[in-house]
């Protein structure tokens, strides 16, 4: 059997361990690997056992870059309508517009950085040699299958629609938020069909005990407080977000050194669409705490708190981060939260307020003259960005979302919830949810749901059952740090010394099973 990993960010290492796992189970007789990010491909050469990549057949991101520059690369319009026409894709620009480092600015991986990096025919030329560079790949390995995990980069949407357009397994590793738990989809949109289709097939009482005392165990966490999930460890606190420090300081010094030193040493890493860590540091560690710091100060004001909330009728947005998937990706048609809120605000009833909260990952990040704009609009109000969000829902009337699991989170505390965009939990009924795809039908929506909302907990069991029995336990996010700064031994060792062997053998069960 033949398998193909695509691999994006630092998940490199994973990928490898993946491998020897399938290894274990199944014959393999070829792998290939698709890899993204080459401060982390070198990073993993200096730890790798000494014969890798042995017959697996890679290819690297950097090199389709490197192709693309080409000046006697001429691109002629015929060819990419064939692409198009191949790909059975409405537009390529799906393939640009999901990689913020192609489709925006070189800081856009760490900052708001809205003017692109490429120009238009540079675009189209990344886009036709890594199609000719992909579709050679994939006759190489003649995989049985492909993995990837979510799809935030060029590379990776094309594979989609190669394996879709070849017939060839796919599976795209999602995230539920239900626990530690993923889940496999053939495709990179949500809702993911393997989930809906168990929701749509099975009752509440057709699972299995262990399910079904499982479900229960979750819903008693919303009666108790914040309801947590792997990679949710990231929200700021205010010490940490100060305008000045003499340890930023010296981290953004550090920094600089480091990528003269880099520069003069392995000029390659710096290349490209990869990040300068010399400005990831001085935008996380000076520029964004200062950001913060003018942002709260200018707009503290129009902070309400819990008791604010008691007295007043209002729906709740929580931001989007951004430049990201669930956005760029789930939620294209609204790559503009601004006015995304503006026409949400003024669908909402009239004497309601929308109450709006910034993403805990990156608390005013944004300019400030994005947060100016949103306090123009004459009935939205803010709440402190670390203020808990089940708290929030409880108070208000209706919760507002893109494609956010905080809609999910609404319908378990017996608050109607609305989305704009695909989401996993998108078919809950009626009676409690409604996803609306025309912004012109929000107004009436709003009205219908709230004039003839009722509460379905049989429902909401039934989707996290089925969320259970289509997934797998796995600490995607966290484990995968793990791995990455794991370089006191071989990497080889990590799994036995560390004890995650069983969250690596879930994995591949899950897959040989979807494979069957």
């Amino acid at each position: 059997m033949n398998i193909l990993f695509v691999s994006q960010s630092g998940y490199l290492q994973m990928y490898y361990l993946f491998e020897k796992f399938f290894r274990d189970r199944i014959s393999v007789k070829q792998t290939g690997y698709y890899i993204s990010n080459i401060a982390n491909y070198q990073r993993f050469l200096s730890q790798k056992p000494s014969q890798w990549p042995k017959e697996s057949i890679c290819l690297n991101e950097w090199d389709i870059l490197n192709a693309a520059k080409e000046e006697k690369l001429e691109i002629k319009d015929d060819e990419i309508e064939e692409i198009e026409d191949i790909l059975a894709d409405p537009t390529l620009w799906n393939v640009i517009v999901c990689d913020r480092r192609i489709f925006y600015g070189p800081k856009s991986v760490f900052t708001q950085d809205y003017k692109p990096r490429y120009t238009h025919d540079e675009m189209k030329k990344i886009v036709v040699v890594a199609y000719r560079k992909i579709k050679e790949h994939i006759e190489k390995v003649k995989p049985d299958f492909i993995i990837s995990f979510l799809c935030v980069t060029f590379g990776e949407y094309l594979y989609y629609l190669f394996a879709k357009r070849r017939g060839i397994k796919y599976f795209n590793i999602h995230d539920t938020k239900i626990g530690n738990y993923f889940t496999a989809t053939n495709h990179v949109y949500r809702p993911e069909s393997e989930i809906k289709e168990c929701y749509e097939k099975y009752k509440y009482s057709d699972f299995s005990d262990d399910i079904q005392e499982e479900v229960e165990n979750y819903m008693k966490k919303f009666s108790h407080g914040r309801v947590t999930y792997d990679g949710q460890d990231y929200v700021h606190e205010k010490k940490k977000l100060k305008p000045f420090s003499f340890g930023s300081l010296a981290r953004v010094g550090k920094s600089f050194v480091n990528k003269k030193i880099t520069q003069f040493k392995n000029p390659q890493i710096l290349q490209d669409n990869q990040p300068d860590p010399f400005l990831v540091s001085l935008y996380n560690d000076f520029i964004k705490p200062l950001r913060f710091y003018k942002a709260f100060n200018k707009i503290k004001h129009h902070f309400i708190s819990f008791d604010q909330m008691d007295n007043m009728k209002f729906a709740f947005y929580p931001l989007h981060l951004e430049p990201e998937m669930s956005v760029l990706v789930w939620g294209r048609p609204y790559l503009n939260q601004i006015e995304l809120i503006r026409m949400i605000a003024i669908s909402l009833p009239f004497n309601w307020k929308l109450v709006v909260k910034d993403h805990p990952k990156n608390p005013f990040y944004r300019k400030s003259n994005f947060y100016k704009k949103l306090l123009e609009i004459p009935n939205v109000l803010f709440v402190e960005h670390d203020m808990p969000t089940n708290e929030i829902i409880k108070r208000s009337q209706m919760v507002i979302t893109l494609c956010g699991f905080v809609g999910f989170e609404a319908l378990c505390l017996k608050k109607p919830a609305i989305a704009l965009a695909g989401c996993i939990y998108e078919y809950m009924p009626k009676s409690m949810f409604r996803k609306v795809d025309d912004m012109r039908e929000l107004a009436e929506e709003i009205k219908d749901l709230l004039d003839h909302y009722k509460f379905d907990e049989e429902a909401i069991k039934k989707f996290a059952a089925s969320v259970i029995k289509e997934s797998f336990s796995f600490e995607w996010y966290s484990l995968g740090k793990k791995i990455r700064n794991y370089f006191e031994s071989s990497i080889d060792d990590f799994p036995e010394k560390k004890g995650e062997e069983k969250q690596f053998r879930n994995f591949v069960d899950f897959i040989l099973k979807r494979l069957n």
